[in-house]
């Protein structure tokens, strides 16, 4: 019985000695290490929100633009919102307050449009510290391009491959 109860000791004394991580964690906290301490979110995190899209190519926000969208507004009060309504697991509808949404037509191009198909559905991604791209979900030629923004007149494109242009920042509003 008292070797059981010894066996029994040591595997408490490893159990716990594991989970101490070696005295190798510091008790500082992330500020008194010098540290910020920070949540970065998820595409999940955006779901039924409103938000407006801050393009990091021309540091200007979408907005609408007739029949499309463009990349102009220089503050968040002219600024589109957009509420996120989820399509599928990491995939949007994003739609503005007249209920139209930002999608792709048949020439690839970036619409707004009223219309509700597959080609109005977008996947969010994390592409770094709260910075997202959006990638069209819509079958077709469009199917996984990136939405991107000219830095030179703030047009709305689909673009093949991934870069600074397709990045966006999402800033909560509540226009929507």
């Amino acid at each position: 019985m008292k070797m059981k109860n010894l066996y029994l000791a040591i595997a408490v004394i490893i159990t716990l000695a594991s989970c101490s991580g070696g005295g190798s964690h510091s008790d500082l906290s992330g500020e008194e290490a010098g540290t910020e301490n920070t949540t970065s979110r998820t595409p999940y995190d955006f779901a039924n929100g409103c938000y407006a899209l801050k393009s990091v190519a021309n540091d200007s926000f979408i907005m609408s633009a007739g029949p499309v969208y463009d990349a102009t507004a220089q503050d968040l009060s002219k600024a589109s919102a957009f509420f996120m309504k989820p399509s599928g697991l990491g995939t949007y509808l994003l739609y503005d307050r007249l209920a139209r949404y930002l999608s792709v037509d048949a020439n690839q191009s970036v619409i707004r449009t009223s219309t509700l198909d597959d080609n109005t559905m977008w996947e969010l991604t994390s592409v770094g510290e709260d910075l997202f791209a959006l990638k069209s979900a819509a079958g077709g030629l469009s199917k996984g391009k990136w939405l991107a923004v000219s830095a030179d007149d703030g047009q709305l494109s689909l673009s093949s491959s991934l870069s600074e242009s397709c990045q966006f920042r999402l800033e909560e509003t509540s226009n929507c």
